[in-house]
């Protein structure tokens, strides 16, 4: 590897993955380091919007991961409490029709497999057991110190994450911000759920202070289910109680539909909620930080792998045109990526709010959304589902054969 053309990615994960295969196909050597002692991904679904499937097919990589990806009918927001249906997006054929690309669902594991496929394809090579501890920019390399000692590079893109150390030392503290909601999940086969809970859609129900999200997997073989509750609200007079207890007790006004899925929730692990405020510096030099570790996002409207996966494309587009200069193509994509980023950001915080309103906030919930038909749900995504929105495709990036 020659320092002009190597670049390590910090993070094995769908960001850096993603990054790494992208740069690989703009004609760099690349080199990424995951502290973990395997590139594997936690074994949940993740969403992936239209907008995702536009840059994996400039990645090359769009039908491999089709074929692993369940494509439901609609998105449904519904009341947990009232069972009503609050508002509707079409997917399926309508979101293709619309945005040249499906709504689908993946299980984590295969996408990771795909990512770590074609980074081999692409002659990436992949280090565990490699925790980044400091780096230091010359003006001329990047000099990173790691728990295997220190390497060199060109470049150094951080995609280390919503806790990323990188953040810290390129932009200085920027703590992430916890929501106190955790989230508890499960993967079970769908034919342990009751038949008219397992419709081919994604479906969310919006509670007080709390959620339940789940969808099918897999062709519909296994069932996705998340639920997230605000473990601030009423603590003092559920204090002495378990989270499951507590979980239980929040869930007792709901509907007879999410009441029958409580039992199927793993309780052994949790995953606390958090985000981090806007920031504008993401790359500083021959530095930047991609995905979570610039703009970690709520989940409320499932564009946090998304949005790091655009990342990694507009990255490379921008590395390409720059002839060497790593630190132009870097503000380049700074530049080019802060509003969006920023604005899918504020939306998801906003429908995080949306979801979780309790009392009277619960009733102009109710008439902001029943005024939307379907096809108005479908068109007022297209800030964030078109290709050209996104900014994607400005230099195709060819596919270089390696060797090996």
């Amino acid at each position: 590897m020659t320092q002009q053309t190597q670049i390590i990615v910090a993070g094995g994960g769908i960001g850096g993955l993603s990054a790494a295969v992208a740069l690989a196909r703009a004609g760099r050597t690349v080199r990424i380091v995951e502290q973990a002692s395997e590139f594997r991904a936690i074994g949940y679904g993740i969403q992936l919007g239209p907008n995702a499937h536009h840059a994996f097919r400039h990645l090359g990589i769009e039908q491999e991961i089709l074929d692993r990806c369940s494509l439901p009918e609609a998105g449904v927001l519904a009341n947990a409490v009232t069972g009503e249906t609050l508002l509707r997006l079409p997917m399926g054929e309508e979101m293709r029709r619309r945005y040249g690309q499906p709504y689908a669902v993946i299980h984590r594991p295969d996408l990771h497999e795909v990512l770590i496929e074609a980074c081999r394809r692409e002659g990436v090579e992949l280090i565990t057991d490699c925790e980044l501890r400091s780096f230091e920019d010359t003006g001329s390399l990047v000099r990173v110190d790691t728990s295997k000692g220190t390497l060199e590079a060109s470049a150094l893109v951080a995609a280390d994450g919503i806790w990323s150390k990188s953040r810290t030392a390129l932009v200085g503290p920027e703590t992430p911000e916890r929501l106190g909601y955790v989230a508890f999940r499960a993967v079970r086969p769908m034919s342990e759920i009751p038949a008219h809970l397992a419709k081919n859609e994604v479906k969310l129900w919006c509670g007080p202070s709390c959620h339940m999200i789940h969808y099918p997997l897999h062709g519909g073989t296994i069932f996705n289910l998340v639920i997230g509750f605000d473990y601030r609200y009423n603590a003092e007079a559920e204090a002495g109680m378990s989270y499951k207890e507590r979980i239980l007790k929040r869930f007792e006004g709901a509907c007879e539909d999410v009441r029958g899925l409580l039992p199927y929730l793993d309780f052994s692990r949790f995953w606390e909620i958090a985000t981090i405020t806007p920031i504008s510096t993401w790359s500083k030099g021959r530095v930047t930080l991609l995905g979570d570790s610039a703009h970690a996002m709520v989940q409320a409207m499932a564009q946090g792998a998304c949005q790091a996966i655009e990342d990694a494309l507009v990255l490379a587009e921008c590395v390409s045109t720059a002839d060497e200069d790593y630190a132009a193509a870097f503000r380049e994509f700074n530049s080019r990526r802060l509003v969006r980023a920023t604005r899918v950001q504020y939306m998801s915080r906003f429908m995080w709010e949306l979801i979780h309103v309790r009392g009277a906030y619960v009733d102009l919930r109710q008439s902001m959304l029943s005024r939307f038909r379907d096809s108005d749900t479908l068109e007022m995504l297209s800030w964030l589902y078109d290709e050209h929105a996104a900014g994607l495709g400005r230099k195709e990036l060819p596919h270089i054969a390696r060797a090996g």
